[in-house]
């Protein structure tokens, strides 16, 4: 499997912020840049081969924010 490019507002700063979904040993891991910084990313393991990364506006006031809500699978 590819890497798949997701978005969002990873750091709430109110501008997109990019990542990457990727599959590493059967198990699915976001790497989201929150800085900006080429060298730095955070990791958050979640899914497993063959599901598909979705990104969202989880709050009710339209400000993206960076929580475990932010982004989800699709199985």
């Amino acid at each position: 499997m590819h890497d798949q490019p997701v978005v969002g507002d990873w750091n709430g700063d109110g501008r997109s912020d990019i990542g990457v979904f990727r599959i590493v040993s059967g198990d699915g891991v976001f790497m989201l840049d929150f800085d900006s910084d080429p060298d730095s990313e955070s990791l958050v393991r979640l899914g497993s081969e063959g599901d598909i990364p979705v990104t969202f506006m989880a709050h009710r006031d339209q400000r993206r924010r960076a929580s475990s809500k932010q982004f989800d699978l699709f199985h």
